[in-house]
């Protein structure tokens, strides 16, 4: 048996439930070393049909699975599970991510008055975050799909602190797959990064895109240094990493 799997599966039921497919689990590793199995991963799975996920494993994360569980009605079984992914994954096909974006960002302008203006100079963020740090265990998970706008429904969060459900999350995300070649890369119970193949470069697209990455996660303008959407668009443009969280 592999400790290393027996750990996440000792202490993370519900994740553990979930990761009914390959992943790999490693144990006080660095960030140089995640760096270069992920990289290794992301050239295997283009001849071996699943994409690298990077997980952080905590109690809080195995809860919020939990409660993703109880609210859908999922049982910890392969069947029960593997078929809420495929009603999930059919419900997707009918949901309009700019419907569901321009609905968040209604809301926003009702409560705040948002400063909007012309882009500043910014450092791009290139760097996933879990090259940058060692950790006592960190998870990368071969999910069994090419499309990477799914990944919200293999391993689900949401539905906490404005955090869109995760088929939201599923429809927004293949609509800036669609349009950005944006990958899910990384994820914890709270975050999410994806990488772009080609980072935005030209300012009013970035303008755009602040828009509706605020609308998705308002966070990252109101719970930073940001607090602007011109701000915002200002760090998107030239950064190949995305990343969002719910305070």
């Amino acid at each position: 048996m592999d400790l290393r799997k027996y750990k996440i599966k000792k202490h993370y039921k519900y994740l553990y439930s979930f990761l009914n497919f390959d992943y790999e689990v490693y144990l006080s590793a660095n960030g140089d070393e995640i760096e270069e199995r992920f990289i290794e991963m992301e050239k295997e799975g283009k001849e071996e049909g699943y994409i690298p996920l990077i997980i952080y494993p905590s109690e809080y994360l195995d809860e919020m699975i939990q409660i993703i569980m109880e609210d859908y009605g999922i049982y910890p079984t392969n069947d029960s599970i593997n078929s809420w992914r495929q009603e999930m994954l059919m419900e997707v096909e009918d949901l309009d991510a700019d419907e569901i974006l321009d609905e968040r960002m209604e809301d926003i302008y009702e409560y705040y008055d948002l400063v909007e203006g012309d882009l500043i100079e910014m450092d791009p963020n290139n760097m996933v975050t879990a090259f940058q740090a060692e950790y006592e265990e960190i998870i990368i998970a071969k999910i069994p799909t090419e499309n990477p706008w799914e990944i919200p429904i293999w391993i689900p969060i949401g539905g906490f602190n404005d955090c869109p459900m995760p088929e939201e999350q599923a429809s927004v995300f293949k609509k800036w797959y669609e349009n950005y070649k944006a990958v899910p890369v990384c994820m914890s119970y709270d975050t999410w990064e994806l990488k772009l193949e080609n980072p935005i470069t030209d300012d009013e697209t970035c303008q755009l895109v602040a828009e509706e990455q605020m609308a998705f996660c308002e966070d990252i303008v109101f719970q930073t240094e940001i607090e602007t959407l011109n701000g915002l668009a200002s760090s998107i443009k030239n950064s190949s990493i995305w990343i969002f969280w719910w305070d």
